[in-house]
């Protein structure tokens, strides 16, 4: 009998974490996204005390397919509608392997509030 999950493309996806400094509005069942394509989605976000950083939000992604998410692999939290409505966005690096799974917060990014935006915005025009 063919087992296609030994099949060398198809995968179920893997688990992979990143720390955030803020949640961004952020919830599970929100994309993942590699170069504007959807690759996943996200499983968790939990607010976890780390010593000598204090608190972060560990969130959890499960990624499908193949991309190799490396050593120095960022993540940021972007903006995907004008509803405040978020994803995460993920630059992938070939080399080398992400310790414990996890990207570490010092290679995360969350986004400027909306509203934060649009008064920057205004003040700059007027």
């Amino acid at each position: 009998a063919l087992n296609v999950s030994k099949l060398p493309f198809i995968t179920s996806g893997h688990t992979v974490y990143a720390e955030f400094a803020d949640a961004a509005s952020l919830q599970s069942g929100d994309n993942v996204k590699i170069a504007g394509v959807s690759v996943g989605k996200v499983t968790s976000v939990k607010l976890e005390y780390v010593p000598g950083q204090g608190n972060i939000v560990r969130v959890g992604m499960k990624v499908s397919g193949g991309p190799h998410i490396g050593a120095e692999t960022t993540a940021n939290i972007k903006i995907e509608t004008l509803l405040g409505q978020v994803y995460v966005g993920l630059d992938p690096t070939p080399a080398g392997s992400l310790p414990d799974n996890t990207i570490p917060v010092s290679r995360t990014t969350t986004p400027t509030s909306i509203t934060t935006a649009f008064i920057g915005l205004g003040k700059r025009a007027g």
